[in-house]
Formats: C-alpha cells, structure tokens, sequence
C-alpha cells in the first residue's frame, strides 16, 4: 500500500483546476465522533454556478482554516460543502495518509 504524508496531500489538494476542469479526488475519513466515512467525490475550491448572492460580513473567523485544522471541500454526490478535519483523515486517493 502506498503512503502520503500529510503535507504532501495537502499540497496536491491545493491544486484545484486543471484544463478549466475542477481536480477531484477521493476521501476516507474518521469523524470526531469516531465515525468512518467515505467520500468518492470532492473537490476544493468549487463553487457551483448560483444567482443568490451572498451576504458580506467582516468576520475574519472564517479565512483561518489551516489554523484550525479544517480543510473546506465541495461534495459532488451529496452536492454541497463540507469542512472537514485535516487530522481526521486517513486515506486520500487510495494511499494511506501518515
């Protein structure tokens, strides 16, 4: 089984667009509650074509995601965001993340 640190995942996923195509990749997870999950289909960075406009505020919480530990992808099966722990994740595109 092949292996990837952390940093280097992190750094493929940062990649987000390639040939104006979002980057996808696949995610299996622990929750903080213990629970594993999977997911076949993410991307970062993605946000679907809308006409609602979004409200401006200036809580500055919301940009220190990396401080946090949280990584903010977009689900394409369940069509919605997600925020995720970067630490809770345990495999990344078939390799074992240590």
């Amino acid at each position: 089984m092949q292996e990837i640190s952390q940093t280097a995942m992190l750094s493929e996923i940062d990649v987000t667009v390639v040939d104006d195509t979002p980057v996808t990749f696949y995610l299996e997870y622990i929750t903080t509650e213990g629970e594993y999950r999977q997911y076949p289909k993410l991307a970062k960075n993605f946000k679907p074509a809308t006409n609602v406009q979004a409200k401006k505020t200036d809580k500055t919480n919301n940009y220190r995601v990396k401080e946090k530990g949280d990584l903010r992808i977009w689900d394409f099966v369940e069509n919605h965001p997600r925020t995720l722990k970067i630490d809770g994740i345990i495999f990344y595109n078939g390799m074992k993340v240590v």
